[in-house]
C-alpha cells in the first residue's frame, strides 16, 4: 500500500524518521517497537476505550486520526522506513491534533495504553484471522477527514507533486487500501528488476520475483485490513459513535454461528459487505439483503486494470525515472493482479461458513 503512494508525497516530506521519533517526547517506550505486535481484538479495543476516556469531548474523527497516527505519521516511522509519514500529507487534519503534534503523550494517556496502541501491527479476531488494523485506520481516516490540501488544490498539487491533482477521491481512497496493495506488487517487482525496460512477460525468474511480492507487499492480513476499512468506512455511525464502539460492533462474536446470518454489518460477512459497498464500486448482483449475500462479476477486471494503470501513471516517471515507457504496456500484468483479486473475492463470497480463502490464488486462476 504505502510504498506505492510514496512518490506522491516524497517531495514534501519535511521531517525525517529520526527527527520525528526524537520529537515524540513523553511518547511510547521503546519508540522502536512500532507496529510489531499481534494482539487480540478486544485488547486493542480496550486500549482505544482508554484513549477515548483520557480525551473526553473529542469527536470520533479526532480519535480515528490520533489512532491512525500511532501507526502512520511523522511520529510513528518504522526503523529504516520512509513511508509512515506519508499519511499526514495525504489525509486531511483536524483542529484537535495537528501534523506537528504527536498522536498522544503520557500527559494524556497512561504509558501502557500508549505503548499498546503504538506497538500493534495487527489484531487477531475471534475466528483467529490476523487483520492489519493499521491499513483499516488509514481508510477510515481518509473517509472521515478527507484528503489533504495537496489533493484538494490543483495548483498546489501541480507545483509540488506533478500529476497528483489528477487522482480523484475514489482512486485515492482505494489506493489507501486494496488497490494500493495490489499496485505495490507491481511497483516492488519493477524496483527489483535488473532491467526495467525489458519485456514484461512473467516467466522464469521474473515470475518467481513477481510471486514473492505478494508475500512481501500484499500479504493476507494487509488485504483483510483493507477490506475491513472499506466496509467500516461506510458505517452510518462512524462519525457519530466512539471508534471503540464501531470496532466492537463489527468484530463482536465473529466466531459464533449467529454472526454468519446477522442482519447487521460484521467481519464474518466482510466479503459481501466489501463488494456491496466498495468505493469505487464493483459490478455485482444481490441475492439477499438480510443477511447480505452478493456475487461479484468477472467483468470487473477491465475497470480494475484501468484503476491500477491510472495509479501507476501518476507515479511512473517519478518513481521509476523512466519517461519513455507507459504503464499501459503492463496491462497483462495488471490484468493478472485484477483476476487474482477477483477470484479471491469470489472464493470468499462462495464460502458458506464465512471463512477467509488463501491468498493469492494460483496464476492460472480466473474469476467466473
Amino acid at each position: 500500500m504505502i510504498s506505492f503512494l510514496l512518490p506522491l508525497i516524497e517531495a514534501i516530506v519535511a521531517q525525517t524518521p529520526g527527527e520525528g521519533q526524537a520529537a515524540w517526547k513523553n511518547g511510547p517506550s521503546p519508540i522502536g517497537a512500532r507496529a510489531t505486535a499481534h494482539v487480540p481484538v478486544q485488547q486493542y479495543i480496550d486500549w482505544i476505550v482508554a484513549l477515548e476516556q483520557a480525551l473526553p469531548g473529542r469527536k470520533p474523527r479526532d480519535i480515528i486520526r490520533r489512532v491512525r497516527r500511532m501507526h502512520y505519521s511523522n511520529f510513528s516511522v518504522k526503523p529504516q522506513s520512509q513511508t509512515s509519514q506519508s499519511m499526514d500529507d495525504l489525509i486531511g487534519g483536524t483542529s484537535d491534533n495537528s501534523d506537528d503534534d504527536p498522536p498522544a503523550t503520557t500527559a494524556e494517556v497512561v504509558q501502557a495504553v500508549l505503548d499498546g496502541l503504538y506497538s500493534t501491527s495487527a489484531i487477531v479476531t475471534g475466528a483467529g484471522h490476523t487483520v492489519d488494523i493499521t491499513h483499516t485506520l488509514c481508510v477510515l481516516d481518509f473517509a472521515v477527514n478527507g484528503r489533504s490540501v495537496y489533493g484538494g488544490a490543483a495548483t498546489v498539487g501541480s507545483v509540488f507533486l506533478p500529476n497528483y491533482a489528477v487522482a480523484d477521491a475514489d482512486l485515492m481512497r482505494a489506493s489507501l487500501g486494496w488497490l494500493g496493495d495490489l499496485g505495490s506488487v507491481w511497483s516492488e517487482w519493477m524496483d527489483q528488476r535488473s532491467d526495467r525496460t525489458q519485456a514484461t512477460t512473467l516467466t522464469g525468474a521474473q515470475r518467481a520475483l513477481f510471486e514473492q511480492q505478494f508475500a512481501d507487499r500484499c500479504p493476507l492480513d494487509d488485504l483483510l485490513g483493507d477490506l475491513d476499512g472499506a466496509v467500516l468506512a461506510t458505517s452510518p455511525d462512524l462519525m457519530l459513535q466512539p471508534l471503540s464502539t464501531t470496532l466492537a460492533s463489527y468484530y463482536k462474536d465473529e466466531a459464533t454461528p449467529a454472526a454468519l446470518t446477522a442482519a447487521a454489518m460484521n467481519s464474518r460477512q466482510r466479503f459481501h459487505y466489501f463488494v456491496d459497498r466498495s468505493i469505487p464500486a464493483f459490478v455485482h448482483t444481490t441475492a439477499s439483503t438480510a443477511p447480505l449475500r452478493v456475487k461479484v462479476a468477472a467483468s470487473n477486471a477491465p475497470a480494475m486494470v484501468t484503476l491500477i494503470r491510472n495509479l501507476a501513471s501518476i507515479t511512473w516517471t517519478q518513481y521509476h525515472r523512466i519517461a519513455t515507457r507507459d504503464p499501459a504496456t503492463h496491462d497483462p500484468i495488471f490484468l493478472e493482479l485484477a483476476n487474482r483479486f477477483l477470484k479471491w473475492l469470489q472464493d470468499g463470497l462462495a464460502d458458506p461458513n464465512g471463512g477467509v480463502p488463501s491468498w493469492p490464488p494460483q496464476p492460472s486462476a480466473r474469476p467466473t
